[in-house]
């Protein structure tokens, strides 16, 4: 299984199979950085999209994104954000956090002491103040910043948020991972009747969107 580095080197994310211990390289001088609309990263991710695309007969051969890993970041870009986030991102109960650990904890989401910040100094709180606004506009309520390790962002009227310590820290299957475990996730909660509900499923259909797309186009992330 692949080990936790630095995540601005190309050729960081070769591992291809992470249930194998040490790092299992491809043997067709591809590279598996990330790529897409979700930025697709790790050699065993595209093989695990081509797998599920191929039984679904999306694509005719499981290989098709280990062999030509360029077709994500093209033909692909959107397909290869959905299967992801549609496999991966489990949050239905309203913590945006969850969204972004599901997605890149390891990278964003690994802070072992509460850390509360805001937009200007915090990836995870740009993702968060984007989906606030947008969730302001629909007039939804019941969600919050957690989810992220123990980072928790300022509210927009400057206020710290509820303090939590529970711990929302899982390994993303985008990120490093460092166990060799390719499907962790955050366990699917059971909805609330306090309008998280609905703030989770708003969640699971804008967050994708705005918080990977708007923040790479536009922050320059």
């Amino acid at each position: 299984a692949a080990v936790t580095g630095s995540q601005s080197a190309r050729d960081n994310y070769q591992d291809c199979d992470w249930n194998v211990e040490g790092i299992q390289p491809p043997n067709n001088g591809k590279f598996y950085y990330g790529r897409g609309y979700l930025q697709l990263s790790w050699c065993a991710n595209y093989r695990a999209y081509g797998k599920d695309r191929a039984a679904e007969q999306v694509v005719d051969d499981e290989d098709k994104f280990f062999n030509e890993p360029e077709l994500v970041a093209t033909t692909y870009a959107m397909d290869s954000a959905e299967w992801f986030f549609s496999t991966n991102v489990k949050e239905s109960n309203g913590k945006f956090g969850s969204t972004t650990n599901d997605v890149n904890g390891n990278v964003e989401c690994s802070n072992t002491s509460q850390t509360i910040s805001n937009a200007d100094d915090s990836t995870p709180c740009k993702r968060y103040a984007i989906f606030d606004a947008m969730a302001a506009r629909k007039q939804l309520t019941g969600y919050t910043s957690e989810g992220c390790g123990s980072i928790r962002c300022l509210e927009p009227n400057g206020q710290a948020p509820t303090p939590d310590t529970g711990s929302d820290n899982t390994e993303a299957p985008n990120a490093s991972p460092t166990s060799g475990d390719t499907t962790t996730g955050a366990p699917t909660s059971e909805d609330s009747d306090d309008g998280s509900d609905a703030a989770g499923r708003f969640l699971m259909t804008s967050s994708m969107a705005v918080a990977t797309v708007a923040i790479s186009v536009f922050v320059g992330l």
